[in-house]
Formats: C-alpha cells, structure tokens, sequence
C-alpha cells in the first residue's frame, strides 16, 4: 500500500505586447499579468498477489487519485493608437477551480508454460477519471481617464468523465537458449462525456446562454495487435517487431449537430541491433510510433479568459506519426553517445495562436502541423568521485525544423539547441542529498522562440527503520530563475 500527497503552489508575473494592423491604423495592446494557483492532491495505489500454483498467479492492483486546483489570475492592458499614446485600458480576472476524481483497478493473469511451453499473461484495466472545472471571467473598461465605463462577468462550468476498459493478453515463448518470440493483441474502449455551460451575468445573476454551450461525447476503440522476434549469437544481437493497430472514433457534437466519424488503420514496424566488443556496446535502432491527441483538446468547447481571447478544441485532430533512427554507443564507466534523426507527420501543435487584426481577437487552440524533424545528438556519464559522491551528466543538442504549411502558408522554421543537466549526489549514512541544476538553450515550437532557463533543485532523503520506510524533502527553483519568456514574430502576430 502507497500513499502520496502534495500541496505545490506556484505564482507567475506575465506581460504580453500585440499589434493589429487594419487600415484605420495600428492598434497596441501591452499587458501585464500576475497569477498563482495551488493544488492539493491526493493518491493512492494497493495490491494483492495470490500464487495459484507454480504456474499461475493472479494479482490486483487498485489506484486512485483526488485533486483539488485553484488558480487566479489579473491582468491590465493597455490600448495604444499608432504613436503609442494610451487610449484605453481593461481590466481582467479569473478564478478557476478543478475538482478532480480518479479510480481506476488492474487484474493481471499469469501462467507459465501454458501453451506449446510458453507463458501467457492476460491484463484487464479499468479507469474512471472525473472532473469538474469552473472558469469566472470578469472584464473592467476605463477610458483613459480611469472611468469605468461597462464591466462583464460570465461563468464556464465544465462537467468531464471519462471510462477507460483495456483488454490484453501477450504470449512469450524462448525458442532456444538464443531466440524467442512474443505476441500478443490488445483493444481499448474509451467514452468520453463533456460538457460546457456558459453563463452571463445579467441583472444580479448567471443566466444559461444556449448559444455558447455545448456537449460533447467521444468514443474510441483502438485494436491492435503485434508480434516480435528476438536473437542473439556471439556477439551480436537483434529483435525485429510489427505491430498492427485499426482505430476507430466517433466524436459528437450534439449542440451543433457535429459528427466526426473517422477509421483508421496503420502498422508500426521497429527493429534493434546490437553489437558487443569488450565491454562496450554499439547499437542502431529504428521504430514507428503513433502519438494521439489528448481528450479534452478534442472538445469543440470556447473557454473565455478575457473580452480578447478565448482557447477552443479541435475535433478533427488527427494522431501525429514518427519514424526514429537512432545509432549509439555504450562505454562503461566513460559515457554513452547517441545520435539520430525523426521525423513527424501531422504534428499535434497545442496552444496554436491565431488574431484577427479587425476584432482584436486572439484565439488559442490546437492543431495538426504538416512536419517536424529533429537531428540530435546526447551524451551522458556517470563517475563515483569516491564512496560518499557521485556526480552525472547529460548533454542534449538537437536542431528542431517546423513545417507547419497551413492556411496555405509554407513557412520553415529552424534552431540548433541543447539542455544540459547536472547531478550531484552525496550520502552520508541514513542521508542521500542531491544537487541538481538544469540549463536550457535558445529553442522554437511552430510559432515561439523560447528564451533560455535554467534552475537548481535540491532533494533530500532519509531512510527510517532500517531503509523500510523513507522521509523525503524537495526543494524546486532554489534561485527563482526558471522563467518561460518566449517572443511570437509569426504571420501577423508580434508578441
């Protein structure tokens, strides 16, 4: 039995600068923002194992998860004509709260030996994940002169629950003491129900605004199945997979009569060679893989957070597609190199801005990119200084290329970039203390140059009771120095 429970916070000073350009000028908006938010959070996970015989074992797992997150957030802007002098300005402020419920159980079946002398292992999983989020918005409008002229309020209240069933069962079988082959199928069922009521207002109250709510069911069902072969002699080795999966969803919008009925069927081959010589070891891999969109960007839902901006989902989004090549080496007790290149299909791009210059609207959502390609380069080491320290390293250098050709729009956007990561580790008898300090490059996504960041971390653990339970304590940020600070030059936004 394992428990957990957190209580972080976290506090942010924000401003934004945008241009609208219309023919009856220019128009600047300079925003500053402060928010803080805090989440109290609770888990659980508990199991049981009975051994039926030698050859067969059932276990049990069961987990959940309670989460309570409030956040709140003000900011001021300022309206601007073309030679910057202020014309106007309006206040924003939000409060959100999140209640959040997960359960979720797992029956795991194991019997060795069971058909033609190989194991087989049947899984069942069970998630049910709740929530429910309320989003207040008040917006203030002064002239220029500090009088207020109108104010707005509206509540956005969003239900979400979904249920997650899993089936699978995979069969492992060692030919001989060199080779071995695995198989298996698995299916998955996922129904998704969400809601957004939106409500303005008016005269003393909130009142229901149909036209601004939606509900919004998503079924899924993914089947797949695979196989794979494993072999080694002398001092080689290599596994060879495929894997073949059939996907089917079925999004509704029952508010707008929106349904997004779509099948979709691909493989995914992978293979993995490697080679000893001594004690170092030099492979090469190559994998296809398949990354979906989550559920709730798929709500075709407005969320208001100003009279100026709003985010809102993306029914259509289609899952992105990788291919990997990798080739790396292993030296014991010196480093581990790898090198490789991937490239990505219909990148699913989140928080995608577009404005329009004529209504000062700025809307976030997300999309699906054409392509994403990486070359990248990582190095890592490890040395023991002595008994009571050891100290690692990581370097991470790669160069991002977008092409996100949208809207009838072919632009490439290109950055080499690398992160670097430092870990000191000290032990002094029931303590464990670890130093860590991280530093992150100039990088880009599709539309934002990111500055760079860096922060220290500071951890330290205490075993109790002869090491069968432990105390731990975390320090994040130490020096305050981790900062998102990004710029947009994108198009026709500039921020």
């Amino acid at each position: 039995m394992n428990t957990n429970f957190s209580n972080p916070k976290r506090s942010d000073v924000g401003t934004a600068y945008r241009r609208f350009i219309t023919q009856d000028g220019t128009t600047y908006f300079d925003e500053n923002s402060n928010s803080f938010s805090r989440k109290k959070n609770y888990s659980f996970l508990g199991g049981a194992e009975y051994l039926i015989d030698k050859k067969n074992i059932i276990q049990l797992t069961v987990n959940g998860y309670l989460g309570r997150n409030k956040s709140l957030f003000s900011s001021e802007t300022v309206v601007s004509d073309e030679q910057y002098k202020r014309d106007s300005l309006f206040k924003t402020f939000n409060t959100t709260s999140v209640n959040t419920q997960r359960l979720g159980g797992n029956v795991n079946y194991i019997s060795k030996k069971l058909l033609m002398n190989g194991d087989v292992v049947f899984n069942y999983d069970y998630l049910r994940f709740s929530s429910k989020r309320e989003l207040t918005n008040i917006s203030q409008f002064y002239t220029n002169d500090l009088i207020n002229t109108r104010n707005e309020q509206n509540l956005t209240i969003n239900p979400l629950d979904i249920d997650i069933n899993i089936l699978s069962l995979d069969y492992t079988k060692e030919i001989d003491s060199t080779q071995s082959v695995e198989a298996g199928f698995r299916s998955s069922f996922v129904e998704n129900k969400n809601r957004s009521e939106f409500n303005d207002f008016l005269n003393g109250g909130y009142v229901f605004n149909q036209t601004k709510s939606d509900h919004f069911i998503y079924n899924e069902n993914i089947n797949s199945v695979y196989g794979s072969w494993s072999k080694k002699w002398n001092t080689w080795s290599i596994k060879a997979g495929l894997r073949f999966e059939n996907t089917h969803v079925k999004g509704n919008s029952l508010a707008s009569n929106l349904v997004n009925n779509r099948t979709l069927s691909q493989f995914f081959p992978s293979f993995f060679a490697q080679k000893k010589v001594g004690e170092n070891e030099y492979y090469f891999s190559y994998g296809k893989r398949i990354q979906r969109p989550n559920y709730q960007s798929l709500n075709p839902f407005r969320f208001y957070y100003g009279p100026y901006n709003y985010t809102v989902g993306n029914p259509y989004l289609n899952p992105e597609i990788t291919n990997q090549f990798e080739i790396g080496a292993v030296l014991p007790r010196i480093i581990s190199l790898s090198a490789g290149f991937s490239r990505t299909r219909d990148v699913i791009q989140s928080e995608y801005t577009t404005q329009d210059d004529i209504t000062k609207i700025t809307t976030s959502s997300t999309i699906n990119l054409s392509r994403y390609d990486r070359y990248f380069l990582s190095a890592n080491a490890e040395q023991s200084v002595n008994s009571w320290y050891k100290v690692s390293e990581s370097l991470d250098s790669y160069i991002d290329i977008y092409h996100p050709d949208i809207e009838n729009i072919k632009i490439t956007r290109s950055q080499p970039a690398f992160d670097f990561n430092l870990t000191n580790a000290f032990t002094f008898d029931k303590y464990l203390v670890q130093l860590q300090g991280s530093f992150s490059s100039v990088f880009i996504d599709a539309q934002t140059t990111y500055k760079p960041s860096g922060y220290v971390n500071l951890a330290i653990k205490r075993s109790l009771f002869g090491k069968k339970a432990f105390l731990f304590l975390r320090m994040t940020d130490l020096f305050k120095t981790q900062y998102s600070r990004g710029a947009v030059d994108f198009q026709n936004q500039f921020f």
